[in-house]
């Protein structure tokens, strides 16, 4: 896996030329499905996903691997599971297994060397297996660039250029670096933090003293319990919107004074087929059976002063249904854009068409393309 360090991301030509050459060298896509006995690498958050998601498409797992296996063995949520430490598998396990990465805070590269340095020889991220099962589960976070349009090339030197900061610029080739080339590119003057997720400096000091939060795709409402939990004393509001049954349960247990609103949001008011039960990968897909109502956000005439998005991939059709709000109200913005292609030059480009005067900030928050963030923070609110 090949890492290139970043610098001089101050420079917008010298940002321009790196774009060209990530476009003028884009690879056809890879996903691998499994055809060997599949390891897992990681016990946290994504590790947890990874098997349940598995275990539901019916393929096997020869055992998870961690470096604190011990701690992991008395966790709920891996009782019964094979839980290893790397020195307690076999040089056979090594050289004949699968070893699906499910950790995303440190770049691949660098985990990848480690792993084959300790003798696994078949060492690949985890969402590069999943991308090969889209057919029967629409969880997305591995898809490839594969190729790029005109249009498409047209669309990410315009959202280079309207980027507000070199920290975006830097982070946005990083993204794009990986959906396309499958590399990790490295600024260590703009490192990627993973426990500044929705909570970057420039976004706190917008933060006013009395602000109405809506999470939209709140999964069980970790983000607004932490945001509650750094706000004590204001006079907030907090309405989570999640429309999966499971996930909303969690939510009414573990903060029973947020208001919850049980709603897929998009584009249009109308039923959608829905995956529930599959903890943060549950979302809208034609894969699905049941039906959920689904709103816009225009039509709840809610008022948010800060919005935050995370739908798996639906974050712009939630925008289009949200442009009288967005007018109107000229809430703060925080939505993930990792979910699908259009975070490289689509959704980009309807933010910088539709809030001109809004300041644009890209950060990633993980590594292998994922947790990448787009901040749109009104004008006026740089002044407040």
């Amino acid at each position: 896996m090949y890492q290139r360090e970043l610098t001089d991301m101050d420079d917008l030509a010298h940002a321009q030329a790196l774009l060209g050459e990530i476009c003028s060298r884009v690879i056809p896509a890879a996903p691998r499905k499994v055809d060997k006995p599949l390891w897992l690498y990681g016990a946290g958050n994504l590790g947890r996903m990874a098997y349940a998601y598995l275990q539901w498409l019916g393929i096997p797992v020869a055992g998870v691997v961690d470096r604190q296996a011990a701690h992991w063995r008395g966790q709920d949520d891996w009782q019964g599971i094979a839980l290893y430490a790397p020195d307690e598998l076999s040089d056979t396990d090594q050289q004949q297994g699968l070893l699906a990465v499910t950790i995303s805070t440190l770049p691949f590269s660098v985990l990848q060397q480690q792993l084959r340095a300790a003798g696994w020889n078949d060492v690949l991220p985890f969402y590069d297996v999943a991308e090969a099962y889209r057919d029967r589960h629409p969880l997305s976070n591995g898809w490839f660039a594969d190729t790029l349009s005109q249009l498409e090339i047209q669309g990410m030197q315009q959202a280079l250029a309207r980027w507000d900061d070199a920290h975006s610029r830097a982070h946005y080739l990083q993204f794009l670096a990986w959906r396309c080339l499958r590399e990790d590119w490295v600024d260590a003057s703009h490192p990627v933090l993973p426990e500044q997720r929705y909570f970057i400096p420039e976004l706190r000091a917008c933060w006013q003293a009395r602000e109405c939060w809506l999470d939209v795709g709140a999964h069980h409402g970790e983000v607004s319990q932490r945001i509650h939990s750094e706000r004590q004393g204001a006079d907030d509001r907090f309405i989570l919107i999640e429309a999966d049954p499971a996930n909303a349960q969690v939510i009414r247990q573990q903060c029973p004074s947020f208001e919850l609103l049980p709603l897929c949001v998009g584009d249009s008011n109308r039923l959608q087929p829905f995956l529930g039960g599959q903890g943060y990968a549950s979302q809208v897909t034609a894969l699905a059976t049941e039906l959920v109502q689904q709103v816009t956000l225009d039509s709840l005439r809610l008022p948010a002063s800060i919005i935050k998005l995370h739908l798996e991939g639906h974050e712009l059709a939630a925008l289009r249904g949200a442009l009288q709000t967005l007018l109107q109200q000229r809430p703060v913005l925080m939505m993930t854009v990792y979910h699908n292609r259009q975070g490289m030059a689509e959704l980009p480009a309807w933010l910088a068409e539709h809030l001109p005067d809004y300041r644009l900030l890209f950060r990633l928050h993980g590594w292998c393309g994922t947790a990448a963030v787009i901040y749109a923070l009104p004008s006026e609110r740089m002044h407040s």
